[in-house]
């Protein structure tokens, strides 16, 4: 929604709540990936924000955005251009990568993924471990 492109909160705010409301009830934190803005961005999103009945401030979602190893990089594009309120880390104009390592596995689904995100020399440039 912080920018003006194709966004599922932006274009589809009501479905977008119907979602929120769906993944509020899972035991694990949700972790989704997404891809197509020339960046790669991690985000972190409070799902009680867009509770109205029962907020769960503790709830939360991770969004990995991970497209430029393959994208162009227009110069003109900035992340000071389109500020993320859920921003945790981001890059733009360099193209880059993320490997995602799923440390270990319960019946609920994967816990605890280390993100790796790398410049296409295979330089580090962002590590986190989402617990």
């Amino acid at each position: 929604k912080y920018h003006p492109f194709e966004s599922f909160e932006g274009n589809h705010p009501e479905n977008f709540k119907k979602f929120i409301e769906k993944i509020s009830n899972l035991k694990l934190t949700p972790l989704f990936i997404s891809g197509d803005r020339h960046i790669s961005e991690l985000q972190k999103i409070e799902i009680g924000a867009y509770e109205q009945s029962h907020p769960s401030p503790n709830k939360k979602i991770f969004e990995i955005t991970s497209s430029p190893i393959h994208s162009s990089l227009p110069p003109e594009f900035t992340l000071k251009q389109f500020p993320n309120p859920h921003r945790v880390w981001a890059v733009a104009n360099k193209n880059n990568f993320c490997l995602i390592n799923f440390q270990g596995e319960s019946q609920e689904g994967f816990k605890n993924p280390e993100l790796n995100f790398y410049d296409n020399q295979g330089l580090e440039l962002y590590s986190r471990v989402i617990h």
